[in-house]
């Protein structure tokens, strides 16, 4: 098994525009995310969503978990 590492990932949106506009957009968020994460293998250990951009501790064996990881919940 290979070795899982944390990793802080970071990302604002384009144009620092708003990401969440209710509570259900941030649901829906919290919903697809843990979705990607079990699909790719990432453990997210923390989440901190704010307005404009994110911020996610998570876990993971290799690089190519954590793009896999950020690009499914970045494109659904």
């Amino acid at each position: 098994m290979a070795r899982r590492t944390a990793v802080h990932v970071y990302q604002r949106s384009e144009g620092h525009v708003v990401i969440f506009y209710t509570r259900n957009d941030l649901l829906s968020f919290y919903t697809i995310l843990s979705v990607c994460a079990r699909r790719t293998g990432v453990r997210v250990l923390a989440c901190a969503p704010m307005y404009d951009h994110l911020h996610h501790l998570i876990e993971a064996g290799s690089r190519r978990e954590i793009t896999a990881f950020v690009h499914l919940y970045s494109t659904l």
